[in-house]
């Protein structure tokens, strides 16, 4: 069933892949492998207002696994991309390097970390989720011009954030999934 999950995941099917991995949670509550891909599922498809619980989900499943990869790093994918808790993302990202053998996916991971420090802002330092709603930015940093339109912003933020997860998903999900 996991594996099932996985392979649904990994092309794009996320109703099929919500149905497996909610199967196997069924079976096993404590499936950290299942609890952190069904809440990046949740984070991708349900929208801003969802990344609060797919945020205690990562941290469910890393209270039960606190060495679980993808939930460490997803953990800091919907910091950075969706809550802009700089600060908060690069901790998470810090301990997948912590934890992560050398190669290909710490690399990218030490690179994100490097480009968040070199966005953040030294004068405002790390924005917090609050801040960052009532700003003029967009989720890229841009001047905001069209801030009544909040509703296609925040779907240029999803797109945003689906392309730069793009890259992960397929790589991720293979490599540290159990």
């Amino acid at each position: 069933m996991l594996q099932a999950a996985r392979s649904s995941l990994g092309a794009g099917r996320y109703g099929e892949a919500i149905a497996a991995y909610q199967a196997v949670l069924k079976r096993d509550p404590k499936n950290v492998d299942a609890m952190t891909h069904l809440a990046l599922i949740v984070a991708i498809g349900g929208g801003p207002e969802h990344a609060d619980r797919a945020l205690e989900t990562f941290d469910k499943a890393l209270a039960i696994d606190p060495s679980y990869l993808p939930a460490l790093l997803y953990q800091g994918q919907v910091l950075y991309k969706v809550k802009k808790d700089v600060g908060g993302a690069i901790r998470s990202w810090e301990k997948f390097v912590a934890l992560a053998p050398p190669g290909q996916d710490r690399d990218r991971v030490v690179a994100m970390i490097r480009d968040a420090r070199a966005k953040r802002n030294p004068e405002r330092g790390s924005v917090t989720h609050s801040q960052r709603r009532n700003s003029t930015t967009s989720c890229d940093g841009r001047e905001r011009r069209d801030s009544p339109h909040l509703l296609q912003r925040r779907t240029e933020c999803w797109r945003h954030f689906l392309r730069s997860l793009k890259t992960w998903k397929h790589g991720m999900v293979a490599t540290y999934s159990r």
